[in-house]
């Protein structure tokens, strides 16, 4: 028998009270404390499973709010350019990589507003507005200078938060100068202003009409073309994130579109590259099959899988460099990630099957949160018991020992 029962009473902050009996001889306190301690620990049980009740209750309501997105079509296509994951030809940009911020017109600046805007809709709700791949920093403004009929506009980087400043203020940098071109909103007004300057140098006050966000504009976009991969992290976190909300099942079965693969003699040993599905079969052993043979019924850009040998059950993976590859330079040895496997878009056939497994997804989780209610109620009545015994005991046995101390 214990000397000391720990009771939790506080179960947010996990504060405990210890009750000690140091000479082992109060059966009042040894009953008093294995009843409350063991409630205590049916308190901490019943704690975790509320949190399970939670996190069941947020699946439930993910997934449902995955179905919405897709009946509205919120999973735009991407596509493969040569082995990369590229955005649609309507909001990619290809032509703007390694322009100087100075050289874009407002046509250019428009397209990086209309990229930013695409991935928001389709993947925001996927993998969240707080994730850094959609943390797009910079911002087209657009205003409209006193006297003038028609609007003015800026690229700027880094506007948020925006400073807040007494009514007649404006943003001052430490020396006391303007700030000019810093957006900033003013105690009780709801309007946005900025500071510019006129071509005399006279500053004046401007309400800002709007501003939008823009994709990946800093100094030189050339940065962007270094880091090709980003809608490749954009596809695999979607991918990831639609994957998780179908059944075990259904996960087998998902409509992969891409695979990851690299060359076996590259020096770069990361998965950057992407060829479509489906992989293609050939009994053919290219590596001996000498500097020609029969032409392989495949697309240019397609994965072929070839036996090792003669009958083996061992592969290796080429990429066909050209269609219908029939020779050994039509095609270069790779190496597969088979874990890295992406979802470029979703036709309707698909989106409906998705859709119905989401159904049963969320069926299968509301059976669960039901079946986990019942067991909450269970656990809230063992803890109410043990607790209210305690009690109990702790009066009956005070009662029992004053009636003796009354008889004595």
């Amino acid at each position: 028998m214990p000397n000391t029962y720990t009771i939790t009473t506080d179960y947010r902050t996990n504060a405990t009270w210890e009750l000690r009996d140091p000479d082992l001889n109060s059966v009042k306190i040894a009953a008093v404390g294995t009843l409350a301690e063991r409630g205590s620990y049916v308190g901490y049980q019943l704690r975790i499973q509320k949190d399970a009740m939670v996190n069941l209750l947020d699946e439930v309501e993910s997934v449902r709010d995955a179905i919405g997105v897709l009946s509205n079509s919120g999973f735009g296509a991407l596509r493969i350019n040569g082995v990369k994951i590229r955005p649609p030809e309507s909001v990619d940009i290809p032509d703007l990589i390694g322009k100087s911020i100075s050289s874009l017109g407002l046509a250019d600046v428009d397209r990086l507003v209309g990229l930013a805007n695409w991935i928001k809709t389709n993947f925001a709700s996927w993998i969240g507005t707080s994730s850094p791949l959609l943390d797009f920093n910079d911002v087209k403004v657009t205003y409209r200078k006193e006297g003038s009929s028609t609007d003015s506009w800026i690229a700027l980087n880094d506007i948020y938060p925006l400073p807040v400043v007494p009514p007649d203020g404006v943003p001052r940098a430490p020396d006391g100068t303007v700030q000019l071109e810093k957006p900033f909103s003013v105690e009780n007004d709801t309007a946005i202003y900025m500071m510019v300057a006129d071509s005399s140098g006279r500053t004046e006050q401007v309400r800002i009409k709007s501003i939008e966000e823009m994709f990946f504009l800093d100094t030189v976009l050339g940065t962007f073309g270094s880091s090709s991969d980003y809608f490749s992290q954009l596809a695999i976190a979607r991918t990831d994130a639609l994957v998780a909300k179908l059944s075990e099942s259904a996960r087998a079965t998902a409509p992969f579109d891409a695979v990851a693969f690299r060359t076996v003699s590259s020096s770069d040993q990361s998965f950057s590259n992407f060829a479509v599905f489906p992989i293609v079969d050939t009994t053919l052993v290219i590596q001996t099959a000498g500097s020609t043979f029969g032409p392989i019924q495949a697309p240019k850009g397609s994965l072929i899988r070839s036996p090792v040998s003669s009958g083996a059950v061992e592969y290796k993976y080429y990429y066909a460099n050209n269609d219908n590859p029939s020779k050994p330079a039509d095609l270069v040895e790779v190496m597969i990630d088979i874990n890295k496997k992406v979802i470029l878009g979703l036709s309707d056939e698909q989106r409906q099957t998705v859709i119905s497994q989401f159904g049963d997804t969320v069926v299968s989780l509301t059976q669960r949160s039901s079946q986990q209610s019942v067991y909450l109620n269970e656990l809230m009545q063992k803890a109410a018991l043990f607790f209210d015994t305690a009690s109990n005991a702790l009066k009956a046995m005070t009662e029992s020992e004053n009636r003796v101390a009354s008889g004595i």
